[in-house]
């Protein structure tokens, strides 16, 4: 199975510059980085969710006119639309992460797989969508900066 079959296509995109909406606070939004005013880049250059509002905004005081930039994770690890299921999972479970974006073979953002795209592409019982989520979201010991438990492959 491919990504592409998987993915939730087109999830809302903004500016870095863009201050953060209820768009945004509704789920994963793509950060797009302007090449010039008149005609913006498609290309990703961060993630949003509504995670990061919470931490990297409201739990720091910032207010809504803090610039998306300042609340994004940059960089993030992409897939390609054209490749296999299993190669999002293993990212998910290596990575610890809970979503991660779709570029098409130009690098533009065309989706976003999230935890729930692959519970439901494997058809799992609510009993291993379960162990599934703890394993990805499973974080290091913040207080000791021991390592990321290793996951069955």
């Amino acid at each position: 199975m491919k990504v592409r079959e998987i993915m939730t296509a087109s999830p809302a995109t903004c500016s870095p510059r863009a201050r953060p909406s209820r768009r945004a606070a509704h789920g994963a939004a793509r950060l797009r980085r302007p090449a010039d005013r008149r005609r913006p880049s498609r290309h990703l250059v961060g993630l949003v969710t509504d995670r990061d509002l919470v931490i990297r905004g409201l739990a720091q005081g910032k207010g809504s006119s803090t610039p998306v930039r300042e609340l994004m994770s940059p960089s993030p690890t992409t897939v390609q639309e054209n490749d296999d299921v299993e190669v999002v999972e293993r990212l998910m479970a290596t990575q610890q992460i809970r979503r991660v974006p779709v570029i098409d073979a130009s690098g533009h953002p065309v989706g976003l797989v999230a935890q729930a795209d692959l519970a439901r592409a494997r058809r799992v019982s609510s009993k291993e969508l379960g162990k599934v989520v703890e394993s990805i979201s499973s974080r290091r010991s913040w207080c000791t900066g021991s390592s990321h438990p290793t996951l069955p492959t």
